[in-house]
Formats: C-alpha cells, structure tokens, sequence
C-alpha cells in the first residue's frame, strides 16, 4: 500500500474522533506525546473557550503517526477544571474522548472547524518528514459538550493533505 493510499475520510455532516476513524480501518497507529501539561489561556484560546484569559487549561500535543508515517501534529486545549487530574495520564495510544467519557463522564457532540492550507513550519514539516516550504492542511476548531452545548475544547491540527479527505452531503 503506497503512502498516498492511505488515508481517512472526515464526515461534515457527523462528529468522529480522529483515532475512532483510523481503527475503523484496522490501519495501524501510534500517538508520540510531543507536550502535555498545564497552561494559562492566552486572549485567542480563551475567546475560543469563552474563558477567561488566565484560566488554567489542559493542554496535549501529540504526533500521530499511521502505518509507520507521521501524519498530523495535534494540539488540544481544555478548561483545566474540567478534566483535573488527566495530566498525569498517558495519551500515547487511547482515544482522547474515549479516556475523557470514561474517567470524566464528558461527550462531545459537535465540532466547528475551519480548514486551511498553509505552508508548513520548520518544525512540523521536521516531524511531519516533509520538504521544508511544504503545504499542509491547518484545522483548527471546538468542541462542545453534550450536557450542555457549551465549549470544552480547542483544538489546531496540522497535517499531511494526503491523509484526510472531507465528505459532505448537501440536500435541497
């Protein structure tokens, strides 16, 4: 299977997990935990999160790596009071949400995203394996959570364009 053949499709119309999507394919993966611990939101993360600035946040960035090839680099921020405790947990090969319904009780139903393409920095073309000046995909979004629609996390994806193809269904 060449590199080009492997790749998810991302459903607009229904909210998957990332790592859900991969296992639905049996296609082999890892998660390389590049940071994670404990910030203070600055004035763009807590606008995403209707926070106030210096709220104390959850913060992970992962490498994802899927049948041997580094894919996306994953940034995920969550309101600290929300998941205390989590940042001692080791997020290398579970599912996010999986780990945040099972010891927090939280479900998130819905994302709004917003994709871009832009040119990749040095450091993630470095740990995407990518020529310095490449293109890759940015998105970036919330989450809400199902007891109550509200924002529980902010996230910034880059990733190899290759790796992820969008479907959407429109109706009249």
């Amino acid at each position: 299977m060449s590199n080009d053949d492997i790749f998810i499709v991302r459903d607009l119309q229904h909210f998957a997990s990332i790592t859900d999507s991969i296992k639905s394919q049996n296609l082999h993966y890892q998660n390389v935990i590049l940071e994670q611990g404990i910030m203070e939101a600055n004035y763009h993360i807590s606008r995403q999160l209707e926070l106030g600035l210096g709220t104390k946040l959850f913060y992970m960035k992962r490498l994802r790596i899927v049948e041997g090839h580094p894919r996306s680099i994953e940034t995920n921020y969550i309101n600290y009071q929300l998941v205390e405790g989590l940042e001692t947990m080791d997020f290398s090969n579970v599912s996010f949400y999986d780990v945040v319904l099972q010891k927090k009780g939280y479900r998130t139903i819905r994302s709004e995203e917003e994709i871009l393409v832009v040119e990749a920095k040095d450091d993630e073309c470095q740990l995407l394996q990518m020529p310095k000046g490449s293109e890759i995909l940015l998105i970036k979004g919330v989450t809400y959570k199902a007891e109550n629609d509200l924002p529980f996390e902010y996230f910034e994806l880059v990733c190899d364009p290759s790796f992820y193809r969008f479907r959407s269904v429109m109706k009249i």
